[in-house]
């Protein structure tokens, strides 16, 4: 792997576990948080690989929008991934501040996609798109 990556790559990996953890606690609002960040610095990590300024921004947007135009777009990525990313961060944001609790169910599902887009990244980053 890249030693670009490894820095976000591993706060990546640390927050999935995280989000195994939540989960299996039935912490449904703690599991969709970690595994969005799980997914976002997955993100970063890929982009980082591209060029290190990609991985830096202000703002959550802009690494999701650049996710998809530099990763998916540009290097072959499957679409998902960049929906997943975007569903993810709705998911976690109702998730932190609504005050209805979230579901189990939609916390599965976000773990999903969150170990569908850590294999994907981590398949990037050792070795190109897949």
């Amino acid at each position: 792997m890249p030693h670009e990556a490894r820095g976000f790559w591993g706060k990546s990996q640390r927050a999935a576990v995280a989000a195994r953890t939540l989960f299996e606690q039935k912490d449904a609002e703690g599991a969709i948080n970690r595994a969005y960040y799980a997914m976002f610095d997955a993100a970063r990590a890929a982009l980082d690989v591209v060029d290190p300024e990609l991985a830096m921004a202000k703002t959550h947007n802009t690494i999701l929008r650049r996710f998809n135009m530099y990763i998916v777009m540009q290097q072959g990525l499957d679409r998902a991934l960049g929906r997943a990313l975007r569903m993810a961060e709705k998911s976690r944001l109702v998730a932190d501040y609504d005050r209805e609790p979230a579901s189990m169910e939609e916390a599965g599902a976000v773990l999903e996609d969150m170990d569908a887009m850590l294999s994907a990244v981590e398949a990037f980053l050792v070795g190109g798109p897949v």
